[in-house]
């Protein structure tokens, strides 16, 4: 009888497993679809910074030092005093259209600025934000929290890259990207 049971479950389970058309399976190419994802966006008149108007050093210019590479030669990182609500247009997926990106404004308030220049040519802003919510016209923390970084990829003065939502070991400071126009500005 444990033989005969054996046998036929057997029998059922391994056409259900290796047929193509199983109830339940869907075909390999939409179960690995990515319905949207990006790493930045460029705006080409370049990105407003919330903040940075009236923005202020806090502290003095310190060189980067990283953890756990150590100091980027070059690189130096000046805190700034920007305390201020404003808004800031945060890329998204859409939740409701796959493959869409929306833009929505965000009232958010700076919790800590920073300015990042190489051998005194500044081509980022790393910027911690917290969203606001909004009742009475009068901003509220959320406790939520975004790093936002902007880049001067061209040398134009214009910030027209934005990045955010970087995994921890690929945030700015840790590795930051330097670019070209700056390399060659600073020789």
């Amino acid at each position: 009888m444990k033989t005969f049971l054996f046998i036929s479950l057997t029998v059922i389970i391994v056409p259900a497993t290796f047929s193509e058309n199983a109830a339940g399976q869907l075909p390999a190419s939409k179960a690995t679809e990515k319905q949207c994802e990006f790493s930045e966006i460029y705006r080409a008149e370049g990105w407003r910074i919330p903040g940075r108007l009236g923005a202020v050093p806090k502290s003095k210019r310190l060189q980067l030092e990283t953890s756990p590479g150590g100091i980027v030669p070059g690189v130096f990182v000046t805190d700034m005093k920007a305390n201020s609500i404003s808004t800031l247009l945060l890329p998204k997926c859409s939740q409701e259209i796959p493959g869409r990106l929306d833009m929505p404004a965000v009232t958010v308030r700076v919790l800590k600025m920073q300015k990042v220049d190489f051998n005194g040519k500044v081509f980022a802003f790393v910027v911690d934000y917290e969203p606001q919510f909004m009742e009475n016209g009068v901003p509220h923390g959320t406790l939520g929290f975004v790093q936002v970084v902007f880049l001067d990829v061209d040398g134009s003065g214009r910030f027209t890259v934005m990045r955010y939502n970087l995994p921890l070991r690929k945030t700015f400071l840790f590795s930051p990207d330097i670019p070209e126009w700056v390399k060659r500005a600073s020789e």
